[in-house]
C-alpha cells in the first residue's frame, strides 16, 4: 500500500531540457536564486523510504503548469504506537 500527495500549479511548466534532469544536485528552473538543492533533498528522502518523486509538466490547450507526485509506502500502526498523549498542566 502507499499514500500518494499530489501538488500542482497552474504556472507556465517545466521545459523539458530541465524537468528531464531535475531532482539532480544544481538544477532549477524559474526561481531567482534557486539552488536546486530542495527537490534533490526530497527525492533523496523519498527514495530513502522506499519511494518515489514523479514531477510532470503540463503543457497543453487545455491546462498548463506543474504536477509533482509523492509516492510512500505505508505501514501498519505497530502495538506500542500511542494513540493520544495526555499533558497536564501544573497548577
Amino acid at each position: 500500500k502507499y499514500a500518494l500527495i499530489e501538488i500542482s500549479d497552474n504556472g507556465s511548466g517545466i521545459s523539458n531540457t530541465v524537468l528531464q534532469r531535475l531532482g539532480e544536485n544544481g538544477i532549477t528552473e524559474g526561481k531567482i536564486g534557486g539552488s536546486g538543492l530542495g527537490l534533490s533533498h526530497a527525492k533523496s528522502a523519498i527514495e530513502a523510504m522506499n519511494g518515489h518523486l514523479f514531477v510532470q509538466s503540463l503543457n497543453s490547450d487545455v491546462i498548463t503548469g506543474t504536477k509533482v507526485t509523492i509516492k510512500i509506502p505505508t505501514s501498519a500502526v505497530p502495538d506500542w504506537f500511542a494513540n493520544s498523549i495526555l499533558v497536564e498542566q501544573d497548577t
